[in-house]
């Protein structure tokens, strides 16, 4: 794949991990986390070894992540047109013809490049919960997961931690 290529994709998946997100509450959440972190997933078990849908399917499931299996199909599709897998369809063996998706070297770098982007997010995330947990327990008797920010009649939870005009 031509350099140029290469790096209008590192470009788009940039745009995409950056852009700003919807924020939700409940079943929705867990689709939008699913469906973000399919294709890296889908990249790192292919890594480990060639595979077919249905086996990546479950392995996903085996992480935690319950995604349907046209959702983990359309990420294959447009991984596979991206040049990030490669797949063939293998007839033997008893059963059916099954599609075996194969990790491609620009699939292994954009791996590379899922992996640094998930690191510096995961740092993000471990200081927002240190942040939050520091707060919860200045607050003992909140609720953790209570939308109310004066649950105890204290303003606290919607605040920026060193944001003293609000008090708290």
């Amino acid at each position: 794949m031509p350099a140029n290529t290469r790096e209008s994709q590192k470009k788009r998946l940039h745009k995409r991990l950056t852009r700003p997100k919807v924020v939700t509450t409940g079943e929705e959440d867990t689709w939008r986390v699913t469906d973000r972190l399919t294709s890296p997933v889908l990249l790192l078990l292919l890594h480990k070894k060639n595979s077919y849908g249905y086996e990546l399917l479950e392995a996903m499931g085996s992480l935690g992540l319950s995604p349907d299996a046209s959702v983990v199909y359309r990420h294959l599709r447009r991984l596979e047109v991206e040049g990030a897998v490669r797949s063939e369809w293998h007839t033997k063996g008893p059963g059916p013809a099954r599609r075996v998706y194969k990790l491609t070297p620009e699939g292994q770098e954009l791996l590379g490049v899922w992996i640094v982007t998930l690191k510096k997010e995961r740092e993000v995330f471990e200081r927002l919960l240190m942040v939050y947990e520091e707060r919860l327990a200045r607050h003992p008797g909140c609720d953790p997961c209570g939308t109310v920010d004066t649950c105890c009649e204290t303003p606290h939870l919607t605040q920026i931690e060193g944001d003293d005009s609000k008090g708290g």
